[in-house]
């Protein structure tokens, strides 16, 4: 007469079969000894056999007593009810078990699993006939209202420690799109496609590889080809590097680039807002206004490669068209934000597409009759020059420098012209500028997103007068001096951070102008 299965040997052969300690050969191989050895424990037979360790015996003894104080508490299932106000707490997690290596392979058992009867446990249904022990048993788990074994619980994050996890990637990333996609949903700000290597993302200031395949040159090739018309491809091809605002379905838009290098075709795509943000949804003080209000100057946003500078300048643009009647031209490369007519009017013009060069649109923006001209860059001498010239001949001008302060910004404009004219330049720049903003963007302490750090500087007399006379380098003390008017320095921007505890001690040392108060968090942040 064939062994009955204990409700011990039962419940400890299915936790170790559904925590993966043993595999259904292992455990089909124990219940049989079971049966022709009467007296036998499962565990025994499974150390005996080298399938598991005494200590995980031991734990799953454990998990089998904690099971049936659970059991014993519970009441018998209600009848089908609507829902409760509020759900009942969980029951205790079961403690974790140490993983082991995989056994070998078990030889084929004597009889068929089949044969052995449903083990008898008290109070529970019998399995239908013809099912197995171990049916019986895995048919139960899936049934049990009873957790798994929980994983042993990992560590809280520490502030700043790790950004938030991306979203989960899709199944099949075929085409651009996809990718897109994926950057845009887990908050990057960029995407970079290269052969030869995975794609990455700038996540919250850092470059980040993604977690699929390596592309191959005919990868990234049908990848980034596949997004052009006819005539970017003859450009492409020609000119072996190609800038584009590329429209995404769904109305999605980022700035893009496509180039020749050494292992094949590159692309890098930089998000674009679905909107243009408020001053407040990218941390801008209320005191930058007064920028917007000038009707005619120099107005620069200033600061390194991916420093925010396009987005605090559609921003201003934006306060612009909502506050002014008036009528705004842009010079772009390409267009990136798009401005929809609230109280002006606004002309959007892309290098490339509409215009040969920055210098070319905004001389003949001058006989468009403009009230606000928005240049992109003030890169070359001659759009620096026309765009100073605009500023003093009744025009608000603003446009970007990739440069790191307001000193120098100011050194960067005159140093760009011949020595001979730099007295004018300083001349015309003192009475024309009216405000700089430099910034840059810091990965926040808790890992979820970037810190607008920002040095302002409104011109007054007194500044002005630095300029003309060739010393700009006392701007930086005259803004210290002059907090109450809004202006602050750089370092002063990045103190404040960290005293909030919004980025680290250690990042605003790196970003640090002036090393000395920031020393104390150099190696602990």
């Amino acid at each position: 007469m064939p062994v009955v299965l204990t409700e011990q040997d039962t419940y400890f052969g299915t936790i170790a079969y559904r925590n993966k300690l043993i595999t259904a050969e292992q455990l089909q191989e124990g219940v049989l000894i079971v049966q022709k050895t009467p007296g036998k424990r499962l565990g025994d037979i499974l150390v005996q056999k080298g399938y598991i360790t005494q200590e995980q015996v031991d734990s799953i003894l454990g998990i089998q007593s904690a099971q049936r104080q659970i059991l014993v508490k519970q009441a018998p299932p209600p009848a089908p009810a609507p829902p409760l106000p509020e759900p009942k707490p969980e029951p205790p997690a079961e403690p974790a078990l140490k993983e082991i290596p995989k056994p070998a392979e078990a030889e084929p058992a004597e009889e068929p699993l089949s044969s052995v009867p449903e083990p008898a446990v008290p109070g529970k249904k019998p399995a239908p006939a013809g099912k197995s022990a171990l049916e019986a048993a895995t048919g139960e788990l899936e049934a049990s209202p009873e957790k798994p074994v929980a994983a042993a619980p990992k560590p809280a994050a520490k502030p700043g420690a790790a950004p938030a996890a991306a979203p989960k990637l899709p199944e099949k990333l075929e085409h651009l799109v996809d990718y897109l996609a994926y950057a845009r949903a887990a908050g990057a700000s960029d995407l970079h496609i290269s052969a030869e290597v995975k794609p990455f993302m700038r996540l919250h200031g850092r470059v980040v590889e993604m977690d699929v395949p390596v592309l191959r040159p005919p990868d990234t090739e049908r990848l980034l080809f596949a997004v052009l018309s006819a005539q970017q491809k003859a450009i492409l091809l020609e000119k072996r590097g190609l800038e584009f605002c590329y429209d995404a379905p769904g109305h999605a838009r980022y700035r893009s680039c496509i180039f020749k290098e050494r292992c094949g075709w590159d692309g890098n795509f930089h998000v674009i807002r679905d909107k243009v943000p408020s001053f407040a949804e990218i941390g801008l003080p209320e005191c930058l206004k007064r920028l917007t209000e000038y009707n005619q100057g120099l107005v620069l946003v200033t600061g390194p490669s991916n420093s925010g500078k396009t987005t605090t300048l559609a921003a201003l643009i934006d306060m612009v068209n909502r506050t002014r009647d008036d009528h705004i031209i842009t010079v772009e490369k390409p267009v990136e934000y798009l401005h929809t007519p609230v109280k002006c009017q606004v002309t959007q013009r892309e290098v490339g597409s509409h215009t040969s060069s920055f210098a070319t649109a905004l001389g003949a923006a001058l006989h468009e009759d403009p009230d606000i001209i928005m240049v992109g860059e003030l890169r070359d001498l001659e759009t620096l020059s026309i765009a100073i010239t605009a500023s003093e001949t009744g025009h608000l001008v603003l446009g970007t420098l990739p440069t790191t302060s307001a000193v120098n910004t100011v050194n960067r404009i005159v140093d760009g012209f011949p020595v001979g004219q730099q007295g004018q330049i300083r001349m015309m720049l003192s009475e024309s500028l009216r405000g700089v903003i430099s910034q840059q963007l810091i990965p926040r302490k808790d890992g979820k997103g970037v810190a607008l750090a920002l040095e302002i500087l409104f011109i007054t007399p007194a500044i002005g007068a630095l300029i003309r006379d060739n010393q700009p380098h006392q701007i930086q003390s005259t803004i210290q001096t002059s907090r109450k008017m809004g202006m602050c320095r750089f370092d002063d921007s990045l103190m404040e951070l960290v005293k909030k505890e919004i980025i680290s001690g250690a990042e605003a040392y790196r970003r640090a102008d002036s090393k000395g108060p920031f020393e104390q968090y150099k190696s602990n942040g």
